[in-house]
């Protein structure tokens, strides 16, 4: 198992930008420098691991927890509500582009590519301080992870 927290708020995979007069998309600038971070911190984590760095072969689980900060202007009771655990965020950032993001961050290093992600899994919720918990497990039998 390889974890990893990212400090900060959570930043999701942005959509390719199209420039007049150029034939082919670009990634925004800030999507660049958090797939950066993410596969820096990855590397890092592999590097200490049992198995010296060697990518995950195989289908894997990805759990993702999105902490942020509680916003300033709630009143006691909800703000008291949200560190209990009782308010979910449920506004932006998406969580599919927070998990596309970390995938994408995380390809070549934890694992071969992201395509082996056959469980996925992204929370969102409020806390203190903002940041986003990466959890990769390597999957065995189908039969000791589902629960549908």
């Amino acid at each position: 198992m390889i974890e990893i927290t990212i400090k900060g708020r959570a930043v999701p995979k942005g959509r390719p930008r199209f420039v007049r007069g150029m034939n082919r998309p670009f990634t925004p600038e800030k999507t660049v420098k958090a797939e950066r971070a993410v596969a820096k911190l990855a590397q890092e984590a592999m590097d200490r691991a049992p198995y010296f760095g060697i990518p995950m072969a195989g289908p894997v689980r990805l759990e993702v927890l999105a902490v942020f900060e509680i916003p300033k202007s709630w009143n006691k009771a909800k703000r008291a509500a949200a560190i209990e655990g009782n308010v979910w965020h449920t506004s932006t950032p998406d969580s599919d582009n927070l998990i596309k993001l970390i995938s994408d961050g995380m390809n070549k290093i934890v694992f071969n590519d992201d395509g082996q992600v056959a469980d996925c899994r992204c929370a969102k919720r409020y806390g203190s301080p903002a940041r986003t918990i990466v959890r990769v497990t390597p999957l065995k039998n189908w039969n000791d992870y589902c629960t549908l």
